[in-house]
């Protein structure tokens, strides 16, 4: 290539002197790109810088061509720039063949952005000015300077496709996402948070946060959002207010958003509706302290309650009361008409408990049928008594369940402060309330310190007859059972216990006690035992096998099935015939619970002890369990048999039960005879056998067996 500096003639017909080295064999020599100055400028620069003519067809090409696009000057020039542009770039007036009309209807230089073929095949983007110089005399075309724009492309298509992602992830996500400004001004929403606060997201930008904040909560978000403008990143919950008025609570992640030189200018805030957790979170909080049943507040409240009442009063005293209630014969209820409906029974009687308090006062379910009422405030005991009498009328009417009518009824204990602390306030209305069992039910007890008096004596006495029963210091006392001629046939068995200090103590008092602290099966089976040692002796000495021993059965052992096994073993281990042993028991006893009483029963009764009613009338349905139980006997009770030789109507119900006996081929013996006239009276009756006063009252095991 041979280079010489030259002369090239310009446009205006004046000559320069060219201090750029022209190859003469360089087809770019031949450009109209005469003028010397531009020809070194298109030289130095980094851009390709073309020149195209009217046609489109490239007439100079810069010596950057082969450095950015690996083409040769000599290979493009005089080909249509068209040619080396991708086919999808060629819209806006870039696919003719020349870009002169496009150029020229812009007021100034026109700028495109497309794909430029590489030499190697591939396509490079570049950004490309067009500027008109067609008129120009040293250009006479259309000048193009070309930039390789790949790099900064591929960043910004990664940017747009990483921006399109996110605006998708934004506005498909399930969280409500918000960008405000330090002000609270919001800046952008997404369809997610317009959705929950019913609006839309154009109505949304451009509103306050704090224009969707609950009022009491405005100040606290106010502080946090000053707390993240230094940079805090913070959780917390509040409550958006909806476009309806509704509120909704939500869980809110924020984080600010810091221009390039670190400040904040605003906040990224992400929501997430938490009305499905606050509801449940509502929901175990309420069922931690109500029963789930009737709706009333449970134990732990009522206790939390009354500490509260009793720590209150260490400061302001004043009369409270607790009542506490339970219902009479629930077990029955529930048995007879079933679970749900008993279920029902709860719920009437806790509705029924609330309308007649006041609403300051506290009604719980204690457990159970157990109910209680918080009282506060009162003037005087007599408030309470009052609240007591309108419950019990309250509840008193029947409730019509879905399996018949019950009607409930309540025995209630009041107890009244002061109290040193809620167990003693409790177990004083609890102590009332049994004392109102006591006496039939149905009625309410007042808890006074002589009533404390008698159950402190009872709690002592009842841990001497756990003793006494553990120590086998209850004996057998026997009264004999007599035929209407005097001859002793038999002996019944009577527990009698002589306590060290108080002396003789009621078997009215102490059978009930056992049976209600769970000791009458120990006490039973030990009199068992000691009744049949004692007739099996006597039979011994006397040699009279005929004599027989009638002993007293509890519930309590039919129910918890040991009677069968401790009656044959009492039996087997005495040698005794099962003949010489009755087994008394009363009609409420097969009452209780009749399928078990009928097989336990029958097979005592298979086994060859005799069975007899005692305190035959005074129970229910006589005539269906003399058919339904293997008995042997009626023992007519001493309230008929005191007035049957002076009251007729008692006279004619004692001939009519020992007429009933013989019918059914049954033994009546009379209880509780006394007198002469008794005697003579039963006699003329017809009745078999008798005992009472009249012969012997009770004894000790020496003075029964001198009887004989």
């Amino acid at each position: 290539m041979q280079r010489h500096p030259r002369t090239t003639a310009v446009s205006d017909g004046t000559s320069l002197a060219d201090p750029v080295e022209v190859d003469e064999s360089d087809p770019a020599t031949g450009v109209l790109l005469r003028d010397a100055p531009l020809r070194a400028l298109a030289a130095e620069s980094t851009d390709v810088i073309l020149v195209i003519d009217a046609q489109g067809v490239i007439t100079y090409a810069g010596p950057s061509l082969d450095m950015v696009f690996g083409h040769r000057s000599d290979e493009i020039v005089g080909r249509c720039w068209v040619d080396l542009v991708h086919p999808e770039d060629g819209g806006s007036g870039r696919g003719a063949a020349s870009p002169a009309a496009a150029v020229r209807s812009a007021p100034e230089t026109t700028s495109w952005n497309f794909r430029f073929r590489h030499r190697d095949g591939s396509w490079r983007w570049v950004a490309a000015r067009f500027r008109d110089l067609s008129d120009h005399p040293a250009v006479s075309g259309i000048v193009a300077s070309v930039r390789d724009v790949t790099d900064r492309h591929l960043v910004d298509e990664a940017a747009r496709a990483a921006a399109s992602l996110y605006r998708s992830i934004v506005e498909m996500a399930e969280e409500c996402i918000t960008i405000h400004d330090v002000a609270g001004r919001i800046t952008f929403a997404n369809p997610k948070m317009a959705e929950l606060i019913g609006t839309t997201v154009a109505e949304l930008e451009g509103q306050s946060i704090f224009d969707l904040v609950v009022g009491d909560e405005l100040e606290i978000t106010a502080s946090s959002l000053e707390r993240r403008h230094p940079g805090e990143r913070e959780q917390y919950e509040f409550s958006l207010l909806r476009r309806d008025g509704s509120t909704c609570p939500v869980l809110i992640s924020a984080i600010p958003l810091r221009d390039p030189a670190g400040e904040v200018t605003g906040i990224l805030s992400m929501m997430s509706d938490i009305s499905d957790r606050k509801q449940a979170e509502s929901q175990c909080a309420w069922l931690a302290l109500h029963d789930p049943l009737t709706g009333l507040a449970n134990r732990s409240l009522v206790v939390d309650r009354m500490l509260q009442i009793l720590r209150t009063q260490v400061r302001q005293p004043r009369l409270a009361a607790v009542l506490f209630m339970d219902l009479d014969n629930f077990k029955h209820i529930n048995e007879t008409v079933g679970h749900s409906a008993g279920d029902e029974v709860l719920r009437e009687v806790a509705r029924r408990l609330t309308a007649v308090v006041r609403n300051e006062d506290t009604v719980g379910r204690y457990g159970g049928d157990e109910f209680v009422v918080l009282l506060d405030h009162l003037d005087d005991t007599d408030n309470a008594v009052a609240t007591a009498e309108r419950i019990l009328e309250a509840v008193g009417p029947a409730v019509d369940t879905h399996a018949g009518v019950v009607l409930p009824r309540l025995s209630i204990g009041i107890a009244c402060t002061p109290a040193p602390d809620s167990d003693t306030l409790l177990h004083n209305a609890d102590i009332a309330m049994y004392r109102a069992k006591e006496r039939g039910g149905g009625c309410f007890e007042l808890f006074d310190d002589e009533l404390g008096t008698q159950v402190q004596e009872r709690r002592w006495l009842e841990s001497d007859l756990r003793a006494a029963v553990r120590n086998n210091e209850i004996r057998p006392h026997y009264q004999p059972v007599v035929d209407l001629n005097g001859r002793v046939t038999g002996f019944e068995a009577l527990a009698r216990w002589t306590h060290a200090e108080r002396g003789s103590v009621s078997p009215g008092v102490f059978i009930p006690m056992a049976e209600s602290i769970g000791v009458i099966e120990q006490l039973g089976a030990s009199i068992l035992h000691q009744a049949c040692a004692d007739l099996a002796r006597w039979q011994a000495s006397t040699g009279r096998t005929d004599l027989t021993m009638a002993v007293n059965l509890s519930g309590r052992q039919l129910a918890d099935g040991s009677a069968v096994g401790l009656v044959m073993a009492a039996v087997r281990d005495h040698h005794l015939s099962p003949s010489s042993l009755c087994l008394e028991i009363t009609e409420s006893v097969l009452m209780d619970d009749e399928t078990l009483a009928t097989a336990a029963l029958a097979e005592i009764h298979d086994f060859g002890v005799h069975l007899a009613v005692d305190d035959f009338g005074t129970g229910y349905s006589s005539l269906l369990y003399l058919r339904r139980f293997p008995v042997d006997s009626l023992k007519l009770d001493r309230s008929f048999v005191a007035g049957v030789d002076q009251n007729a109507q008692d006279s004619t119900i004692v001939r009519s039960v020992i007429d009933l006996a013989h019918s059914f081929g049954l033994i009546a013996v009379a209880e509780g005879v006394e007198t002469a006239g008794q005697l003579e009276s039963l006699r003329e009756m017809g009745c078999d056998l008798a005992q009472g006063f009249l012969w012997s009252p009770a004894v000790p095991a020496d003075q029964a067996e001198a009887m004989l």
